[in-house]
């Protein structure tokens, strides 16, 4: 099964009308860990256990509360970048689009369903308890989704706490840190802006922050 592609760009800011068509080949899926059931749908399993997600035919998905997913393309020992990810099907395009030695040193991850603790844990364990090099985060977020931030802000610092609210139809995050409150938007996602309104000083984490499109959820992967 062939992946087809007519546009490249997962960030389009110069050309909205642009649309992606692509098909699911059978080495992602398999990398993946999914599988097609008999109605059509993909079915993929976590990294804990009994932990799931199902990605309908119009892209739509439900997952368990505990699904999360470690994937190492390559199988490398040494990691220097992660793709950190909400969604398995945003992930899958990614991946399908950046194919090839982007991945190599590299995990994706894709947090799942409120399973950011998880990341955090497997950080701390992996690297910063033993004194290794963090790797490169990559945050990929999706449109009015503050779940990445929320991420990088308790990686951050625990004293930080932080809510979604809405006003005038627009999600934003208030993020309160000792005497500190702010409050941003989904256009003011940054690393550089959060720890300046914040007042820290972060050397510890490199974070590369990417806005994936709402109309990429809306398309569908052909399988």
């Amino acid at each position: 099964m062939k992946r087809t592609l007519v546009n490249h760009n997962l960030f389009p800011e110069e050309d909205n009308s642009k649309l992606i068509v692509m098909q699911l080949d059978l080495e992602t899926l398999q990398l993946f860990e999914g599988k097609i059931s008999e109605g059509g749908n993909l079915y993929f399993s976590g990294s804990n256990e009994n932990s799931w997600c199902i990605v309908y035919r119009d892209f739509t998905s439900v997952e368990t509360e505990n699904f999360y997913k470690i994937i190492s393309p390559f199988g490398d020992i040494l990691i220097y970048n992660m793709y950190c990810f909400r969604y398995i099907q945003e992930a899958i395009l990614f991946f399908q689009v950046k194919k090839g030695g982007y991945f190599r040193n590299a995990l994706i991850i894709i947090s799942g369903l409120g399973s950011n603790q998880f990341v955090i844990t497997y950080l701390i364990k992996n690297y910063v308890q033993n004194d290794q090099n963090i790797p490169r985060l990559y945050f990929f977020h999706s449109e009015g989704n503050f779940e990445m931030v929320a991420l990088y802000l308790e990686l951050l610092d625990k004293k930080i706490t932080y809510r979604t609210i809405k006003s005038n139809e627009e999600n934003f995050l208030k993020i309160w840190y000792k005497s500190i409150q702010i409050q941003i938007s989904f256009n003011q996602i940054s690393k550089s802006k959060i720890c300046f309104l914040l007042g820290i000083n972060d050397q510890k984490y490199s974070i590369r922050n990417h806005y994936l499109p709402r109309y990429i959820a809306n398309q569908s992967l052909l399988w």
